[in-house]
């Protein structure tokens, strides 16, 4: 009975920290060369019928990285339907989203209307690399036309007061 209840109570205590243990890190920082590398995934879960970007929809998650550094954004694609991703100017979310609106050179994905789909059980997967030059509110989005409009975005900031980019 005592190795039974010794055996339950250490599942338990495994299984309370499970969801920390597994918990999805979106942002790795490398202060000392002022680059961030941001991980957006594409129907992380099923939040908005699987229309979010690390879970978040309508922009109600952000990234937030400090002026002047740069940015490597690994997007991954882990819904079913094609997903693309771009940065955009803030604002509300334009009706047909084109490589011409990227908020930064560098930060509109390739396949940006058509997406990428999983192909034969891969993991679709692009990188974008830009510099967040200018202090402001940005939206990341979806380009697959109707997908950002339907809540398929978060947000991102450009702060010169933070030392450290961050999720939150």
């Amino acid at each position: 009975m005592q190795r039974f209840l010794f055996s339950s109570l250490s599942l338990l205590a495994l299984a309370a920290l499970a969801p920390a243990a597994f918990a999805q890190t979106y942002v790795t920082n490398q202060a000392a060369q002022k680059t961030t590398i941001l991980t957006v995934v594409a129907g992380s879960d099923n939040a908005n019928g699987g229309l979010n970007l690390n879970g978040g929809v309508r922009g109600d998650k952000t990234f937030v990285v400090p002026l002047g550094w740069k940015v490597e954004l690994r997007f991954r694609n882990n819904g079913v339907a094609p997903h693309s991703v771009i940065v955009l100017g803030g604002g509300s979310v334009p009706a047909s989203i084109t490589p011409a609106l990227a908020a930064f050179p560098g930060s509109a994905g390739k396949n940006l209307v058509q997406g990428f789909g999983k192909t034969g059980g891969s993991t679709p997967q692009d990188t974008l690399r830009f510099t967040a030059s200018k202090v402001g509110k940005y939206t990341v989005a979806c380009g697959v036309p109707g997908h950002a409009l339907s809540g398929q975005y978060i947000s991102l900031e450009v702060s010169s007061s933070v030392k450290e980019a961050s999720f939150k």
